[in-house]
C-alpha cells in the first residue's frame, strides 16, 4: 500500500503515519526510494496493537489509541 492508503485504512492523517513510521511503531518497507506498507502486515500489527491494548471497545469505534491518540474515531 501506498502511504496514503494505508493511513486510509487506518483513518489517520498522512503526517500521524509518517511521524509513527520515523518513530519505528508501524512495519514498512522501502522499495527503492519509494516507501510502502504490506497490507497483511499491517492488518497483523492492527491485532497486535489491539491485543496489547485490550479489547475494552464495545461501541463499534476505532480505537485511535493504535497510533498514539487518546480519542476513537466513528
Amino acid at each position: 500500500m501506498t502511504p496514503e492508503q494505508c493511513a486510509q485504512f487506518l483513518g489517520i492523517k498522512i503526517n500521524t503515519l509518517y511521524v509513527m513510521k520515523s518513530q519505528g511503531r508501524i512495519p514498512y518497507r522501502k522499495v527503492g526510494h519509494l516507501l510502502r506498507f504490506d497490507f497483511e502486515e499491517i492488518v497483523e500489527w492492527t491485532k497486535d496493537k489491539e491485543n496489547e491494548f485490550g479489547n475494552e471497545n464495545n461501541s463499534g469505534t476505532i480505537p485511535l489509541n493504535l497510533c498514539g491518540c487518546n480519542r476513537e474515531r466513528r
